[in-house]
């Protein structure tokens, strides 16, 4: 499968971004910040705001052609809906997991080719075509299978997933438990 660095592209674009609005007088008009940006900025300064906002959760999807930002489009959507069933009452941590869950799976092979294979085999995730797809989760998923395509490391968790791989997890609503086997 082949993994394109969209975390580099992203952290790139988020330091031109940030370097743009924070020095509106010294950048070409072409890269003078926006009246938003403006009022970002000094909401930001004021501790009302976040630094950085993603306007779109699927900030990844602006490489390749039609049929690639298609099927990137796709799978964090299904990520999302994933995620939603599996572990809306968890925490952001916790919800990463559940996505590298899958993206473990997929590198472990026997489990499926693709994000969408694994998702759709039978009796694995609680997956539903028509569940919600929450903007903060998207932008979870858009972030770490970018992460993913880009050759990061799954992250572990000291109490949920010391160890690595995890490829099944059980919970409770509250949280889940990763593992290497299914019990």
């Amino acid at each position: 499968m082949k993994r394109l660095p969209y975390i580099t592209i992203a952290i790139v674009l988020a330091c031109v971004s940030v370097v743009a609005v924070s020095m509106p007088n010294v950048m070409p008009d072409s890269l003078q910040a926006t009246q938003g940006q403006q009022e970002a900025l000094t909401a930001v300064q004021e501790g009302q705001a976040p630094v950085l906002s993603l306007p779109d959760p699927l900030w990844i999807v602006e490489e390749g052609d039609a049929a690639e930002r298609e099927q990137a489009k796709a799978e964090i959507e299904m990520m999302a809906k994933v995620v939603w069933a599996e572990a809306r009452g968890c925490p952001p941590e916790e919800q990463r997991l559940v996505i590298w869950t899958v993206l473990q799976r997929v590198d472990a092979g026997g489990f499926g080719e693709t994000i969408a294979d694994v998702i759709r085999a039978p009796k694995q995730f609680a997956y539903r075509e028509n569940a919600p797809i929450d903007e903060e989760i998207s932008r979870r998923c858009a972030t770490e299978i970018a992460a993913w395509r880009a050759g990061s490391a799954p992250p572990t968790h000291e109490i949920y997933a010391p160890t690595l791989p995890y490829l099944f997890f059980e919970g409770d609503g509250q949280h889940n438990w990763f593992r290497a086997e299914w019990k």
